[in-house]
């Protein structure tokens, strides 16, 4: 896997992941609060995806 590869797909899963956490903030009623800083949002979940891809790549 190259490292555009790797990049992109968790890049694709980190946008992924927190599409659907807005999407359950604006339809549900249990109080989940809506982004105010979504890239940010978005990089921070690249980082943690990033951090266990190459701790299960280690194993």
């Amino acid at each position: 896997m190259t490292k555009e590869e790797k990049v992109m797909g968790l890049l694709k899963i980190a946008v992924q992941t927190h599409t659907a956490y807005q999407t359950a903030a604006m339809t549900s009623s249990k109080g989940y609060t809506r982004s105010q800083d979504p890239m940010g949002d978005i990089e921070q979940l690249f980082d943690k995806f990033e951090e266990l891809f190459n701790k299960k790549i280690a194993e």
